[in-house]
């Protein structure tokens, strides 16, 4: 369950100190906290511009709304409310007075009862008791409820009127016409929000029927942005991930597809873009609820326009991608489709001031996604005969060590929440299936032919870089180090006289990557780290070379199972661990040195002669 963390001392006036701490979030603007209004610092000269003004406003929890749109082509001012709740009439009021030039004023109102009535109140006030020029339009775009007489509710789409209306004020238009293309705004966009859990206003108790909400991994759909309960609810599991994925994620496509089909809902009783035409042009916005962050909002951006395009044939020309209109910090999103026409488009396009994040102008007729650099190319050209006993064991190995890393990826991460900072099971799981892949393509090169050691260098690099592309992070740096320091050595042993030949090659070379390792990531055995599993097993491996490749492996094995287990008393001197309270981690081993102990152990096991 959400609720907002830091507060004023008193929550009862968290709006009003909100507003007064914008002019030192926000450029150029000036405020009245008492009321909770706020316009743009310029607002003298911008009524005797012979421009219209805009205001809107509403309840507090939406921001950036709407103070966060004040600037040049959008708000002339706000007044906000208390949390969810619409402003007086008196504050409403004096936002239009002290903003109003000869020029009028548009009064943008979302539908919202409340709304309507303290706006609307104002507006007649400011026409008839101060003869102001005042005209108001009401937004109404979410596609959760079916038609009825109290019209839709405002919600996100409401920015791009700011945006589009603000324009066409700058521009110079007419009261009369800015409030056209403010309507024509509202009549050809629709809204789906969903959410994942419901948000408290600040100071207020946690009821039964509260933390019932979303009981049992349920999400709801078409809320509107007061914490009011959505049209319906719907189980998580219906928008599983796939790739085994655990937890509370849902796939991205799959909530797309949920809310696009309800904004494109042609039912009678909805229908509120049944007018388009197949090719249109049209902009998307996608919001963020609160607790929705850029990375998820970019899954769902590149998700929606493809549905927008190949699903609903329409040309997606423009994207607005942030937190555009909060529901105080409820984790979860929304988007709005706007059918455009080249007024709306230009209108768009003009520049802004206020804190809109980019109009983004996408074309994708023309490609954005590029090769990688023509000069990244494999290190050496694969040989491989999979009838080739030379091959058949190096290929057996090196997919028993990655399968044994898939399958302890839980374990490891049970481990690295305790002494990290969670993601190295999944990271060495990323890096173990990305070697197992180009495995299956055959293009790890298992042996090399006229190789001196017997042993495949080209190999380890390989599996390396491809370990440093699945992992990425401090894991795949570390075993990309390790094996490309291994490799160079093993290169370097071909130039021997009478090279060392297989365990005992690689137990020299692998030494001297464990070596490159310490040299460049600054850990040294009993630092708690990787190293205190991988120096016992190569010392063992070593010592047992002797004794046949598959003896040397099960000594190795076993020495990196006791240097784990070590690291469950040590102090941790590098990594993430260092950064966690000693006593927290004590009784638990070092993931990623109990991470070498199972690859190596499924090495030892795999082994045959």
């Amino acid at each position: 369950m959400s609720s907002v963390s830091i507060s004023s001392s008193d929550p009862a006036t968290i709006a009003t100190e909100m507003v007064r701490g914008l002019p030192y979030c926000l450029p150029a603007v000036k405020v009245v906290p008492e009321i909770k209004v706020a316009v743009r610092a310029d607002y003298e000269d911008h009524k005797k511009s012979k421009r219209v003004a805009l205001i809107s406003g509403g309840g507090s929890g939406h921001e950036p709304a709407h103070a966060g749109y004040i600037g040049e082509g959008m708000l002339t001012g706000a007044v906000a409310g208390n949390v969810f709740a619409s402003p007086s009439t008196s504050a409403v009021l004096q936002g239009i007075l002290t903003v109003t030039g000869d020029a009028g004023c548009l009064v943008i109102v979302k539908n919202y009862t409340g709304d309507r009535l303290n706006f609307g109140l104002a507006v007649q006030q400011a026409k008839f008791q101060f003869g102001k020029n005042v005209d108001m339009v009401i937004v109404g775009d979410d596609a959760a409820l079916k038609r009825s007489a109290m019209g839709r509710r405002g919600v996100a789409g409401t920015v791009l009127v700011h945006k589009i209306a603000g324009a066409a004020a700058a521009r110079g238009h007419s009261l009369s016409d800015v409030k056209r293309v403010a309507e024509a705004v509202t009549d050809n966009m629709a809204t789906m929000a969903v959410s994942f859990s419901p948000v408290l206003i600040p100071g207020t108790a946690m009821s039964d029927e509260f933390k019932k909400r979303l009981e049992g991994h349920m999400m709801e759909l078409g809320m509107g942005i007061h914490g009011e309960p959505g049209a319906k609810k719907v189980d998580r599991a219906a928008c599983p991930c796939a790739a085994g994925s655990k937890g509370d994620h849902v796939d991205v496509t799959k909530i797309a597809e949920t809310l696009l089909q309800a904004v494109f809902n042609d039912d009678n009783d909805f229908g509120y873009l049944s007018h388009r035409q197949r090719g249109q042009k049209a902009a998307l916005l996608i919001n963020s609820l609160g607790a929705s962050i850029p990375m998820e909002l970019s899954l769902l951006a590149g998700v929606a326009v493809k549905i927008v395009e190949q699903k609903y044939h329409l040309k997606v020309t423009r994207t607005i991608t942030g937190p555009l209109m909060t529901s105080l910090n409820m984790p979860g999103a929304s988007l709005t489709v706007l059918l455009l026409d080249d007024e709306r488009e230009s209108l768009l396009d003009a520049p802004t001031t206020a804190g809109l994040p980019p109009v983004v102008k996408v074309d994708t007729s023309q490609a954005v996604e590029m090769a990688p650099h023509e000069e990244y190319a494999k290190e050496e050209t694969v040989v491989w005969d999979k009838d080739d006993a030379k091959t058949k064991l190096p290929g057996l190995l090196v997919k028993a060590a990655c399968s044994s890393i898939v399958s302890a990826e839980p374990e490891i991460t049970r481990m690295d929440t305790i002494c990290g900072d969670g993601d190295c099971g999944t990271g060495l799981k990323r890096a173990a299936e990305s070697v197992l892949r180009h495995l299956e393509k055959e293009d790890i090169p298992l042996h090399t032919p006229d190789t001196k050691t017997g042993v495949s260098a080209p190999l380890f690099a390989t599996v390396g870089r491809y370990i440093n592309e699945g992992a990425e992070g401090s894991s795949g740096a570390l075993y990309n180090i390790l094996f490309t320091a291994t490799a160079a050595a093993l290169k370097r042993l071909e130039d021997e006289k009478s090279p060392p030949q297989g365990i005992r090659a690689i137990g020299m070379a692998v030494k001297e990557g464990i070596d490159k390792l310490c040299e460049i990531g600054g850990a040294q055995p009993g630092m708690r780290t990787m190293i205190d599993a991988l120096t016992p097993a190569c010392d063992a491996l070593a010592q047992a070379a002797g004794k046949g490749p598959k003896a040397a492996l099960e000594a190795a094995a076993k020495a990196a199972q006791e240097g784990a287990e070590a690291t469950k008393t040590m102090d941790a001197v590098k990594g993430r661990a260092s950064y966690i309270p000693a006593e927290q981690m004590k009784g638990t081993a070092d993931p990623g040195a109990y991470a070498v102990s199972v690859w190596f152990k499924a090495l030892a096991d795999a082994y045959t002669d």
